[in-house]
């Protein structure tokens, strides 16, 4: 029997994010369990990352790697130790709060540690968009499939409309929708184009379905952003050419037709009819779904804490100053992750981030902006952080956040090659 590869497991473990969103889902629909089998399985994904990362040779800057990982692991303690000193402590605190502290940094740890081992996976970029792309119709044809069986779940708990089919949260799978959706902008041969094309119609009729506007205008950014992109750098190829202009014009189609019988706008006009009478309350509600209104308590809240809480934040638990669970909050994640980890937390989360973003966008340009096979992965990460900045739900969650990190590693992988060729 031959043995499976580095290279073919990580396929594997990347095709079956998807399968593990929906085991979650129904894990916690049906029980009261707080630590799933995503984060079990998430967890053990990332504690593999960081061991190898510690222990394989083909590392580069091994010190400034320890070194980071040295200052984060004091930090945790630290923030840890604050937390309990401010709470009563109990099992349940020190749970809650590591629980978070995973989901949170998961994506800057696993973003650097990915980036290390680039030459340790020896990932082909044309694979994981192919499989960027499956996972992109696992999802949306179960969408379907769930709605075309009545099914699906809804979207949203207050009463608005929509399906999420039979995933979780309708935010996480609305985020993975547009931040996948532009990899089905790319093609190399004939073949793709069918499969690309029937993926752009699911995605395009699950984002009307789920009712949500991030989903709904984020996929219609994606193909704004697309159309103007192939009339600045006009396409030589026919096939493609072709493909481009028949692509296009489905998706408009499909877009305005549909448009009329998506639930997102009478849950719009359920909200503005609810607020009718305060402008303010309208803009918060409606644009950004009372998000504004938690990030004004917990500003408030960390405004009048302590030096400590300052530069280690205020926690995501045991706050007696609000009446509400302290663990909701804005949902808008780098707000969030400012407010709840503090200044110290925010500059070490966001180091790698900046400093590798750096490195894509210098890669972008070196490698000339009219490669669509470029330009698409850096498009996928600036619309996912707008996503995160003004919706929430993906730098904050393991499971959309793993798609910013294939995208980021898309980009350095082509930086790879360039200095080899150039070697």
């Amino acid at each position: 029997m031959q043995k499976l590869s580095k290279e073919k497991i990580f396929y594997i473990w990347l095709l079956l994010q998807p399968i593990i969103d929906l085991i979650v889902s129904l894990t916690i629909r049906n029980s009261d369990s707080s630590i799933t089998i995503g984060i079990i399985l998430r967890g053990l994904f990332l504690l593999t990352l960081l061991l190898v990362t510690i222990f394989s040779k083909k590392i580069k800057n091994k010190k400034n790697i320890y070194a980071y990982f040295i200052v984060l692991f004091v930090y945790f303690i630290l923030y840890m130790l604050i937390r309990i000193n401010e709470n009563s402590f109990s099992f349940g605190l020190i749970v809650s709060e590591v629980k978070y502290i995973f989901k949170y940094f998961y994506y800057p740890i696993v973003l650097l540690t990915m980036y290390q081992l680039k030459d340790y996976f020896e990932l082909d970029n044309d694979k994981l968009k192919k499989i960027l792309v499956i996972n992109l119709f696992i999802i949306t044809f179960s969408i379907i499939l769930s709605y075309l069986t009545n099914s699906a779940y809804s979207s949203y708990g207050n009463g608005n409309s929509g399906i999420v089919g039979w995933f979780y949260s309708a935010n996480e799978i609305g985020a993975i929708l547009v931040i996948l959706y532009p990899y089905t902008f790319l093609i190399k041969n004939n073949k793709q184009v069918i499969f690309n094309t029937i993926v752009m119609l699911l995605t395009i009729i699950s984002s009307i379905y789920m009712g949500t506007k991030t989903t709904y205008f984020g996929i219609i950014l994606s193909l704004v952003f697309y159309i103007i992109y192939i009339l600045l750098f006009k396409i030589k190829d026919s096939v493609k050419a072709k493909y481009k202009v028949s692509y296009i014009t489905l998706s408009v189609i499909l877009l305005v037709t549909l448009s009329f019988i998506s639930p997102m706008f009478k849950n719009i006009e359920n909200t503005t009819n609810e607020y009718k009478d305060n402008d303010n309350v309208i803009v918060d509600n409606v644009i950004f779904s009372s998000r504004l209104n938690f990030l004004k308590i917990d500003s408030k809240i960390y405004k009048e804490s302590n030096i400590a809480d300052k530069f280690f934040g205020i926690g995501l638990t045991g706050d007696d100053k609000v009446d509400y669970p302290f663990e909701k909050r804005s949902e808008l994640d780098f707000c969030d992750l400012f407010l709840r980890y503090g200044i110290l937390g925010f500059i070490l989360y966001m180091l790698p981030i900046v400093i590798l973003l750096i490195k894509m966008i210098k890669i972008c340009f070196i490698e000339k902006l009219k490669n669509i096979d470029n330009i698409l992965p850096l498009y996928s990460i600036f619309i996912g952080s707008v996503i995160s900045a003004f919706a929430g739900h993906v730098i904050s969650s393991p499971a959309v956040s793993i798609y910013l990190v294939m995208s980021s590693f898309i980009i350095l992988n082509i930086g790879e090659k360039t200095n080899e060729k150039e070697d």
